[in-house]
């Protein structure tokens, strides 16, 4: 499971690796439109996943140290 949710990560790569395309690369509007939707869309799920997970992980320690199950 741990290493289920270090995938994630690799959104952040991969949105940074977009953001230097848009900058360096000269293409028209549009595509620089689309590259900075995929940015959005790559790294906002990116983002929720990992926050869920933490998340995830803080309640289920709650829970246990509660004695709750």
């Amino acid at each position: 499971m741990k290493n289920k949710g270090q995938i994630w990560y690799i959104g952040y790569i991969v949105s940074l690796f977009l953001i230097v395309i848009i900058l360096v690369i000269d293409f028209p509007k549009m595509v620089d439109l689309g590259l900075a939707i995929l940015f959005s869309v790559v790294f906002g799920v990116s983002h929720v996943q990992i926050l869920h997970d933490k998340m995830m992980q803080t309640t289920k320690s709650m829970l246990w140290t509660n004695g709750m199950s």
